[in-house]
């Protein structure tokens, strides 16, 4: 699938209550996103998608070619919002800019002190290739290689 973000956040609610594995792999490309993060918010007992101890994340790399990104769930499981087994709460933020940061790298704040969110660059997507849950971070990878 191809998504093309029509906004600063976009997001996809899958269906729910399907098993799960503690690696979360998604095979993906982009050629003008380099930097934006991928989030994802798990739980196995039905957690929202508002409370970030339900989310995890990585950045993207946009050089135009197919990359695994591997999200280890293992923060979640540790916390008990997320057994390893039963995903009852899923929402994908394919595309998320973070946070605004300044010169230094430290995040930027309003005069009210609240964090300032990155912008979307023009003409930003992704295209995914599959989302997989896997016992081990190389499953998929094995996979396509074997003949």
């Amino acid at each position: 699938m191809t998504i093309v973000p029509t906004g600063e956040d976009p997001y996809y609610y899958p269906d729910y209550n399907f098993s799960g594995a503690r690696y979360v792999v998604v095979k993906y490309r982009t050629a003008n996103c380099d930097g934006l993060y991928m989030q994802l918010y798990l739980a196995s007992n039905g957690t929202g998608p508002q409370d970030d101890s339900t989310m995890v994340q990585d950045r993207l790399v946009g050089d135009g070619e197919w990359h695994y990104l591997v999200i280890d769930t293992q923060s979640l499981m540790n916390a008990g919002k997320y057994d390893g087994k039963t995903v009852a709460y899923l929402r994908f933020d394919p595309l998320d800019p973070g946070y605004a940061l300044d010169e230094n790298g430290k995040i930027m704040t309003d005069e009210n002190g609240n964090k300032l969110r990155g912008s979307m660059p023009d003409g930003a997507s992704l295209d995914v290739a599959y989302i997989a849950f896997c016992h081990a971070p190389d499953t998929m990878e094995k996979l396509e290689s074997q003949p």
